[in-house]
């Protein structure tokens, strides 16, 4: 398939994954869209595999959190 959006997301960054997340729905929005409703998602893929040690600039385990953490806000907030 063809990629219509990219834009870079760390997902050991909680503030890089809110971003991503803004501008995912500042691109999609149409200007009949009622109330801010967020676009639609169809298909949502995470995939992740670090097994480094370290703190994330968070304050939190860089492992865990890029491959849990990360995933579970990005997961949220596109919902």
């Amino acid at each position: 398939g063809k990629a219509i959006f990219m834009h870079p997301l760390d997902l050991s960054s909680f503030p890089s994954v809110k971003s991503f997340v803004s501008t995912f729905q500042k691109h999609f929005q149409t200007d009949d869209d009622e109330n801010n409703v967020a676009p639609t998602l169809h298909i949502l893929v995470n995939n992740a595999g670090i097994n480094f040690t370290g703190t994330s600039t968070d304050g939190l385990d860089l492992c865990f959190q890029t491959n849990y953490l990360g995933h579970y806000l990005l997961t949220k907030l596109l919902l």
